[in-house]
This record gives C-alpha cells, sequence and structure tokens, in this order.
C-alpha cells in the first residue's frame, strides 16, 4: 500500500462528482458543461490556526452553472455592479466572496450551457462582458491534490482508475470550470506530506499540482 493511503484522511471517500456548478475565475466559456484541512506549539496547530484564518476569506461557490457579470475588490462595490446590471433589466443577481479582497457578482442556477451562452449573448448586447462558470462541487477550500486536468468528465474518470490501480487511494473527480474536470486528493495538510506525495507520484509518472480546492 502507497504512503498515500497513510496521508489522506480517513474521513474521505472515493466520489465521483457530476454536475455543472458555480464557478472559478479561469471559467473558460467555451467549454462543455456536463469542485481537514496538540499544544499550541505543534506544527498541526500551526497549520490548523492558519487555516482557521484563511476561512474568512474561503470562496463562497456552489455547484452549478453561473454567470459572472465581473469581480470587485469589496462587497460593496460588487453591489454597485448589480445595480447597474438592474437598471437594465437583469434581476436576481447576488454578491459571492471569491477570495479575499474578490467579490463576484453573479447570476445562479443557469439549467444548461445552451441557456448560459444564450443569456451571455443577451448581457454582451446590453454591454456587459459575462463570464459562464461550473463547477461540480462546492469550493472545500485549502489546497487539493490534482493529479491532472481532462476535458470530460469520463476522461478524468479514466485517469482517475488509473491512478487508483497503482495504489493511490480516495481520489475523486470533480469540476471546477466548464470544459475542464480534474482528479483530486484532499486532506494532504503539510507541506512535508506534498513534498513526500509528489515524489511518491513521480514515480509513476504523475507530475501532481496543488490547487486551491
Amino acid at each position: 500500500m502507497r504512503q498515500i493511503a497513510a496521508i489522506a484522511m480517513a474521513g474521505c471517500a472515493a466520489v465521483l462528482a457530476a454536475g455543472c456548478g458555480s464557478s472559478s475565475s479561469h471559467a473558460d466559456a467555451s467549454g462543455a458543461g456536463e469542485p481537514a484541512p496538540g499544544n499550541a506549539t505543534t506544527p498541526t496547530a500551526t497549520a490548523q490556526a492558519g487555516a482557521a484564518s484563511g476561512s474568512a476569506c474561503q470562496s463562497q461557490q456552489q455547484q452549478g452553472i453561473d454567470a459572472s457579470f465581473g469581480v470587485r475588490r469589496s462587497s460593496g462595490a460588487a453591489q454597485m455592479l448589480i445595480a447597474r446590471a438592474e437598471r437594465v433589466g437583469f434581476q436576481s443577481l447576488t454578491v459571492q466572496r471569491r477570495s479575499c479582497k474578490r467579490y463576484a457578482a453573479v447570476l445562479t442556477g443557469l439549467r444548461s450551457m445552451a441557456q448560459a451562452r444564450e443569456f451571455r449573448q443577451e448581457a454582451a448586447g446590453a454591454g456587459f462582458q459575462v463570464l459562464i462558470e461550473c463547477r461540480s462541487d462546492p469550493v472545500r477550500g485549502g489546497l487539493a491534490v490534482v493529479f491532472g486536468h481532462r476535458r470530460s468528465r469520463r476522461a478524468a474518470v479514466i485517469l482517475m482508475r488509473a491512478a487508483s490501480a497503482k495504489g493511490f487511494q480516495n481520489l475523486q473527480v470533480q469540476q471546477d470550470r466548464c470544459g475542464d474536470w480534474e482528479v483530486d486528493l484532499y486532506g494532504v495538510g503539510t507541506a512535508r506530506q506534498r513534498a513526500e506525495l509528489r515524489r511518491e507520484a513521480a514515480t509513476v509518472g504523475y507530475r501532481l499540482r496543488f490547487e486551491p480546492g
């Protein structure tokens, strides 16, 4: 059994996440839409304290297909953008925090990519450059270990099964932007664990990346 079994959180389960969801600031609108963190002086306690302080800025993205009208540095500025959109008839927009000092004005609940593209075209006619965003799971925060990106869920599932066959457990497939599915592992909480996992994965041909979860 590979070290990954010891590194991953005991509570992680191999879940295949399907669907399209709330956006990433790097979303590609052209894509097809089908994601834990001793005493106070220990390294573990330090990591937990850092996670707690960062949680105040954690993204509020949820699963689904959204249309982002733009990102501003404050909630108030995002509300002003929403007010401007409302004056020309766009209703039901909300503010979503994406990170510290990044607030998006978004319309949530779009049913399909076809509807999203139609909405984007309508918004362009009113002078708004809307970004379509997709996500299959709410943002978890922290870092995810990414085994690879694929253009379809099916291709990502194939990658996940191949990695699992080599002993890497508790992987999951999720979409964090339109047209981009990835194979992720959560629960690798320290820099030392990530470095060990990166070296281990490299021996069997995987070049891991660590991305916001």
